[in-house]
Parts: C-alpha cells; sequence; structure tokens
C-alpha cells in the first residue's frame, strides 16, 4: 500500500465521540495519522496495524487519500530527468502571483523554521517575474540537492495547481 492518508471530518468526530467499536489499534492510528508520512511509516509506527486496518478505516470513511496521491504514482513512474525539465519550464511558465504563493508555501514546507523564514523574506524581495524565476530556479537546486526528487515532484505538483 502507498500513499499519504488523512482523517476525514467524520474521522474527526469519531476520535471525540467513539461511535464506531475500533480496536484499540486502529483507534490510535486514527488519533495519529496525518499526510505528513506515507501509510507505510505508520505501518511500520502503530503496533498491531495492517493494511486491512487501513482499508476498514478507508471503508467507514475515516480517512481519505491525500488529493494528489493518483498524480503523485505517476510521476514518480517519469524519469528524473523528464521531472527536472518539467519543473523548470513550469517556473517559467507560471505567473507572478501563481509563482510567489507555490514558493511562499514550498520553502515553510521544505525548509527548516529559519531558513523558511529567510526564504520568505527572499520572496517578498522580488519586485519582479524575472528576479522571482531566478530565486525559484535557486530553490529547485537546492531541494533536489538537499530533499531529492521526491521533493522536486512535490513542487512540480504545487505548481500544477496554481
Amino acid at each position: 500500500m502507498q500513499g499519504r492518508f488523512t482523517k476525514t471530518s467524520a474521522g474527526q468526530t469519531e476520535i471525540q465521540r467513539r461511535t464506531h467499536d475500533l480496536p484499540r489499534p486502529v483507534r490510535n492510528l486514527l488519533l495519529v495519522i496525518n499526510d505528513s508520512q506515507p501509510i507505510n511509516y505508520w505501518l511500520d509506527s502503530v503496533r498491531g496495524i495492517s493494511e486491512s486496518d487501513i482499508d476498514l478505516l478507508l471503508a467507514q470513511g475515516l480517512i481519505e487519500p491525500v488529493a494528489g496521491a493518483e498524480v503523485a504514482r505517476h510521476l514518480a513512474h517519469a524519469t528524473p530527468d523528464s521531472d527536472w525539465a518539467q519543473a523548470k519550464q513550469l517556473i517559467n511558465d507560471t505567473g507572478y502571483v501563481a509563482l510567489y504563493d507555490v514558493l511562499t508555501a514550498q520553502g515553510r514546507q521544505h525548509l527548516s523554521l529559519m531558513k523558511g523564514y529567510r526564504f520568505v523574506l527572499e520572496v517578498e524581495k522580488c519586485d519582479c517575474a524575472a528576479t522571482l524565476r531566478t530565486l525559484a530556479h535557486r530553490f529547485l537546486e537546492q531541494l533536489r540537492q538537499e530533499q531529492g526528487m521526491d521533493a522536486v515532484r512535490q513542487f512540480i505538483l504545487a505548481l500544477q495547481r496554481a
């Protein structure tokens, strides 16, 4: 099983009201699951959980796949060179406002607290599309070096949604 999952509003309600008769390990999973980690991480981290428990939570509508997970799976099969070229092209094709928004969000998501703060300040200083694109290319290179192509693919998804 692959992908990332998050609690639905029904899952949040279940945590508060305990209306379903869930086994303790399944309830523990429901308490901690979020989209910060892939599902395999949660399967390994929560004792007594199997894929059938994930299926149970899905069937009851207590968790759901993170939006874009299907697209991310397709991107995972692309080659790193094509992803890299696509990311560079998307930066060049994206307008100022959309690129500004994506860089601000992605900087906060992928960089540490202080680096993210400094990066957002750099984004704020960009007064035209050309300087913002230059910063975006630098950020893309930093993502690839520090976090790998998976982070680049997440950046691609964010640009495509913008």
